[in-house]
């Protein structure tokens, strides 16, 4: 491990708080310092923050999120059979089921579980239910939060033991029972595949290898152990120095197992301390913030437990978030101007081939305005015809024969036409009479033409007898029922 890593582990014991400070590199474990504050009648806050404080400031530690273990005499645990149909919503169920099981009902009460085994046949699973008041909880949380800690797991002085234990002592399907030797007390431990399966603590008395002799079988069977089916390992001891030397003789003399003495603290380079076994709980309690694997047993609340990550991998992990999200940015800016360019590029093309599709539109347009124009053109100009076609054969069929016209015009409903005619005032009359013309009037004086016949020219109606006509000038407008 290039990176190191640090932890904070913290044990409430019966008269003494322990802190180990934990760092891990290269695969390597150290106890770089460690610190123990007694107390006979209760911990004193103020004495308490004052050293923890001390301590914390001293290794750089305040931003640590601390893993504590309490007191096994702390917490009450119990093994009960459900059915393994509650798997799935167990938390659920045994919160509702508390109070059956413990002293305490859920509203008074923190608890945490672990599955030790399950029953196919019988369909039901065993169940490790530990259980803690939430008052006493709560009072070593506030005594954490008054020097600015906020614990990452808060577990029992048994599962924080059992982390301690270099790796052979216990084998697969193996039950091994340990014994933990504190100065006032003894603790009998069961685990195998490396998990709590049973905990009993007494005080220590003149007596105290009997009392260990006859726990030791209580345990056994308070885990229905089939003791001829089960493997059951040599039993481990560890804890206080001066009582574990006397009981490992008298334990190996009337066991009738192979008593070990488990000194050593797993992987752990210790050169800071005469005698580590009274931290051994601190520092298994310190291992579970170097672990990436949850404790088996935590009392914290659901809503305040919280990943355990040191401030440095913090720092790290959002070092390489944030490079991580640079780089999906600055990827998808590339892609994104890369598709950009491909759209602007095929956009211009479609523009190109609109603008001339455009251009050929626009002389179409201009075309066929042309024509509509010139259409129209001719439209009026035919009608104008027609028209002009019409009022000159109505114009023939009303004028006398000794009529003849010289000019007609056309225009806007109102025609105009000049001629000459034997009698030009009767013309006014006729044209009255013609359904198509209307407001006829003449539109000149009627002047009389005598140069004809002084040029030899005859009369308009052919008549030798009439040697005079008459100029004329009249306008007209067409009916509008026509």
């Amino acid at each position: 491990m290039i990176i190191p890593k640090v932890s904070l582990g913290i044990s409430f014991g019966e008269d003494r708080v322990d802190l180990v400070y934990l760092k891990q590199s290269f695969g390597k474990t150290i106890l770089l310092d460690h610190c123990s504050l007694p107390h006979a009648n209760g911990i004193d806050a103020k004495a308490f923050y004052h050293d923890v404080s001390y301590f914390l400031q001293k290794n750089r530690a305040h931003g640590l999120t601390p893993c504590v273990a309490l007191a096994r005499k702390e917490v009450l645990l119990t093994i009960i059979d459900l059915p393994m149909a509650v798997e799935e919503n167990l938390r659920i169920t045994l919160g509702y089921e508390l109070d059956r099981h413990t002293p305490f009902p859920q509203k008074m009460a923190y608890f945490d579980y672990k599955i030790i085994s399950r029953n196919t046949n019988d369909k039901t699973i065993k169940v490790l239910l530990v259980v803690i008041k939430k008052d006493l909880l709560d009072y070593y949380l506030k005594l954490l939060k008054g020097v600015g800690l906020q614990p990452a797991s808060v577990e029992i002085s048994s599962t924080a033991l059992l982390k301690t234990f270099p790796p052979n002592t216990s084998h697969n399907g193996c039950i091994t029972p340990a014994l933990y030797i504190d100065k006032n007390s003894c603790e009998i431990l069961l685990f195998g595949d490396k998990y709590l399966r049973y905990s009993r603590m007494f005080k220590t008395t003149n007596e105290i290898t009997q009392t260990i002799l006859k726990e030791l079988e209580r345990a056994k069977y308070s885990c229905n152990l089939n003791l001829s089916e089960t493997k059951i390992g040599k039993l481990s001891v560890c804890g206080d120095a001066v009582q574990r030397n006397i009981l490992l003789k008298t334990l190996n003399e009337k066991a009738g197992k192979e008593v070990a003495e488990v000194a050593e603290i797993r992987g752990i380079k210790i050169t800071n301390c005469a005698d580590p076994s009274f931290l051994r709980v601190a520092i298994g309690s310190g291992l579970g913030g170097l672990s990436k694997s949850a404790p088996p047993i935590n009392f914290l609340p659901q809503k305040a437990k919280k990943s355990k990550i040191s401030p440095q991998n913090r720092v790290i992990a959002l070092i390489l978030s944030f490079s991580f999200i640079i780089l999906l940015w600055g990827s998808e800016m590339g892609m994104r101007v890369i598709k950009e360019r491909e759209m602007l590029k095929e956009f211009d093309e479609k523009i190109e081939i609109y603008k001339k599709k455009i251009k050929s539109v626009e002389e179409v347009k201009k075309k066929v305005l042309l024509l509509e124009e010139k259409n129209n053109q001719i439209e009026s100009f035919m009608k104008d015809k027609v028209i002009f076609l019409m009022i000159l054969r109505e114009l023939t069929r009303v004028l006398p024969k000794n009529t003849y016209l010289t000019m007609l015009t056309f225009q806007d409903k109102k025609i105009e036409f000049r001629g000459r005619s034997s009698s030009a005032v009767a013309l006014i009359s006729l044209i009255e009479s013609s359904p198509m013309f209307e407001d006829a009037q003449f539109s000149a004086t009627v002047t009389l033409n005598r140069s004809r016949l002084k040029r030899g020219i005859p009369n308009i109606a052919g008549s030798k007898g009439d040697a005079t006509s008459e100029r004329f000038k009249i306008k007209a407008t067409l009916s509008t029922a026509k």
